[in-house]
C-alpha cells in the first residue's frame, strides 16, 4: 500500500502545511468542553486493549527527528507536495502543531517501533465529525497494510464512541491505492477540489466521507 496522503480540511488555510494538534499545557482557566473531547479521542485511540500488534501513543516534540525523516524521502513528499525544511523547522511545526484545541495526532507503532503518524484535526462534538488530516508511514514499512489496520482501528473506535457522525478526509483524484484502501473501509467521494501548493502546484483531490 502507498503512503496515505496529506489530508486537509476543506476550510484549511493557504499555508499548505497539516494542521496542528492541541496545546499539551492546560488553559488557566480550565480545560474547555472542546479539549476535553480531544482528550477523550485520545485516550479511547490510544488505549492498549487489543493493541498488540498495532498501537497508538501521542506524538512528542522528541519525535521531531523521525517524522523529519520521514517526510523528506522522495516518495512521501511527492504525495504530500510539502514537507520541512530543516529538523528545527519539523521541531518548531510540532511545538506549534500542540498548541492547536481541535486536534489529535498519534505516534502508530507496530510490535512497540514506530513505524508511522497519524493527525486527526476539526474534532467536533457540535457538527460531529472529525476530519483525517494526515497519515504517513516509514517509507521502509510501507506495503504491509499497516496503515490500512491503523485507519480501521480509528474508525472503528471512534464510531464506537457514538459522538461523531462522520469522518472526512482529502486525497489526490490519482492516488489509487489509497483511494483503494479508503473504498474498502466504507468512505465514498462526496465532492471535489482544487488544492493549491507552493511552487503554483495544483492538484485536483476528492473528499471523501465514511459514516460513524
Amino acid at each position: 500500500m502507498q503512503h496515505l496522503p496529506a489530508l486537509r480540511r476543506l476550510e484549511s488555510s493557504a499555508t499548505h502545511e497539516p494542521h496542528a494538534l492541541r496545546c499539551l499545557f492546560k488553559p488557566s482557566s480550565g480545560k474547555s468542553r472542546a479539549m476535553n473531547l480531544v482528550d477523550e479521542v485520545e485516550s479511547i485511540l490510544c488505549d492498549a486493549i487489543d493493541a498488540v500488534p498495532l498501537s497508538f501513543r501521542p506524538m512528542e516534540v522528541y519525535d521531531a527527528e523521525r517524522v523529519y525523516a520521514w517526510l523528506n524521502d522522495e516518495e512521501v513528499y511527492a504525495q504530500l507536495h510539502w514537507r520541512p525544511s530543516s529538523l528545527e523547522d519539523a521541531r518548531e511545526r510540532l511545538e506549534m502543531w500542540m498548541c492547536e484545541e481541535h486536534s489529535v495526532r498519534l505516534m502508530i507503532l507496530w510490535e512497540d517501533e514506530e513505524v508511522g503518524f497519524l493527525h486527526l484535526d476539526g474534532i467536533d462534538d457540535h457538527r460531529r465529525l472529525v476530519w483525517l488530516a494526515l497519515i504517513v508511514l516509514d517509507p521502509r514499512r510501507v506495503n504491509e497494510g499497516i496503515g490500512t489496520k491503523a485507519l480501521s482501528r480509528v474508525v472503528n473506535r471512534l464510531r464506537g464512541m457514538g459522538t461523531f457522525r462522520q469522518m472526512l478526509l482529502a486525497v489526490d483524484r490519482t492516488n489509487h491505492r489509497a483511494l483503494s484502501v479508503y473504498r474498502r473501509l466504507g468512505f465514498e467521494r462526496i465532492d471535489s477540489r482544487r488544492q493549491h501548493f507552493p511552487g503554483g502546484l495544483q492538484v485536483e483531490q476528492w473528499i471523501m466521507e465514511c459514516g460513524l
